[in-house]
């Protein structure tokens, strides 16, 4: 899959979100015991995992990555979490990375969400949380114990170009309709476009429209306008 070829290894082969990647990349750099968790706010796609592996690859770390909403009674994660150590037996540094913990946000709950708030704390080891969403009265307490770094969709045009650059680099050529029609469908999910792109490459047919259509109005103005295609 393409999406795995072209996973960035680097936080600079990355597209988009700029300021937010260069402020992660130099807390993890900066990290020391004590130091305040980072939480990556924005939605599906657009860059919040990939910069934590990316970052963790280049400063000698290894990610202990967990899906929060996989774990969301208080039991449950504490057992997942207890004894987490600094050092892996490896000699590694060790990242615990929580993804999706708006997840924990349930009736089903039972007192997981209790239990990461006051982790957070005590936590010995760099800590990155992340979450699509952050209008849950639960991710409004976290943010107020964490340093946020929100990441938006990624510009239409940067996406063009990285899909440019893949076709490129694999000997292959689309038409500009077909570039348009992968980038458009994603909405700003830069896993979307690549799958997409893949897809009409090898059937001809796109994956289809991206799954969340939701755009902030941010987002809009920063995307228009869309991307012009040679006549």
């Amino acid at each position: 899959m393409w999406t795995e070829k072209y996973r960035p290894m680097k936080v600079s082969e990355m597209i988009g979100n700029e300021d937010s990647r260069r402020a992660f990349y130099e807390w993890l750099r900066g990290w020391r015991p004590g130091s305040t968790p980072v939480f990556l706010v924005g939605p599906p796609g657009i860059g919040k995992t990939t910069i934590v592996h990316a970052a963790a690859n280049e400063l000698g770390y290894f990610v202990m990555e967990l899906n929060a909403s996989d774990f969301r009674t208080k039991e449950k994660l504490e057992r997942k979490l207890r004894g987490i150590g600094r050092i892996t037996l490896t000699g590694e540094k060790t990242l615990l990375f929580l993804d999706e913990i708006d997840g924990l946000f349930s009736m089903e709950d039972r007192g997981g969400a209790e239990y990461l708030l006051n982790f957070i704390d005590k936590c010995e080891v760099p800590l990155v949380l992340a979450a699509n969403r952050e209008d849950l009265d639960f991710v409004k307490k976290l943010e107020k114990k964490v340093k946020v770094l929100r990441f938006r969709r990624i510009p239409l045009r940067e996406i063009e170009l990285y899909l440019r650059y893949i076709l490129e680099n694999e000997g292959l050529y689309a038409s500009d309709d077909a570039i348009k029609s992968a980038v458009i469908s994603s909405r700003g999910d830069v896993r979307a476009a690549i799958n997409n792109l893949q897809s009409i490459i090898t059937t001809g047919v796109p994956m289809g429209l991206y799954r969340d259509a939701d755009y902030i109005l941010t987002d809009v103005i920063k995307n228009a306008p869309l991307i012009k295609i040679k006549s």
